[in-house]
């Protein structure tokens, strides 16, 4: 499933993106839902990613069109 937003596009092209997914949810009702997940290279390359595109205007046009319900924090790990 492709974002249709130029936002997500824009976020894709900045160094320090691994990937993005969009995920359709089936729901019940015929409103359409999705759910995103970016990975980052490392927390500081997200810090640096999100200081900057979440101050564009364009963005938080967008994110003004959504209420977030989680946001979620990962590190991966090692068993060195």
């Amino acid at each position: 499933m492709a974002s249709s937003s130029p936002i997500i596009a824009q976020l894709k092209k900045q160094d320090g993106v691994v990937e993005d997914f969009e995920f359709a949810v089936v729901t019940e009702n015929d409103q359409p839902l999705t759910v995103g997940m970016t990975t980052y290279a490392s927390r500081e390359a997200f810090q640096a990613i999100a200081g900057g595109i979440m101050q564009e205007v364009v963005t938080q046009a967008y994110s003004g069109t959504f209420t977030p319900t989680v946001a979620q924090n990962a590190v991966r790990s090692s068993n060195d």
